[in-house]
């Protein structure tokens, strides 16, 4: 399917894809992406508003991520009940993450790739080793002045990096 690759409108106006549909087998983070675009793309179309408007980000190549020097966070491991007391009763058979864990995975960079890295314009990357998380640099805080957002907020289709005012992201986002 042939589709603008910014906006991923097709051919028909009112036909608008992304992921391996219209660009072949890719990463689960591509088809992420494309769907948090397509969805931006839509809501536009919709308004009757420029789909391609603040939309133009340029992807920068880099010589080479430093990854090494960033600590990885491993995912928190699900516990189970076990197969011999699953048959016996109807209880959940995973039991979930402890309150601790869930907060410490909502706040690890989930590795989705180099986006972040590709976009800044000023080839650095910043790294919360407290919170293992990608986080803005400050580089860009002209940007908030104008708002804008950075390349890396503006580009991370998991949302894992915040930008704003943290008094009203704390806000926003309660301690379960």
């Amino acid at each position: 399917m042939k589709i603008d690759s910014l906006t991923l409108q097709s051919e028909d106006p009112d036909i608008f894809a992304g992921g391996d549909a219209a660009r072949g087998p890719k990463t689960v983070i591509e088809a992420i992406a494309d769907g948090r675009q397509a969805a931006i793309s839509i809501s536009r179309y919709l308004s009757g508003e420029n789909l391609r408007l603040g939309r133009d980000i340029q992807l920068k190549a880099i010589k080479k991520p430093q990854k090494g020097k960033y600590d990885r966070a491993v995912r928190a491991q699900m516990s189970y009940l076990e197969p011999k007391k699953r048959v016996k009763n109807f209880n959940e058979v995973q039991k979930g993450l402890t309150r601790g864990v869930t907060i410490q995975e909502a706040k690890r960079c989930i590795s989705c790739g180099t986006c972040c890295v590709q976009t800044c314009p000023y080839d650095v990357m910043q790294f919360n080793h407290e919170v293992t998380k990608a986080v803005k640099c400050d580089l860009c805080v002209e940007k908030r002045g104008r708002n804008e957002v950075p390349a890396c907020y503006a580009i991370c289709p998991t949302r894992c990096i915040f930008w704003g005012d943290p008094k009203k992201f704390a806000g926003n986002y309660k301690v379960l």
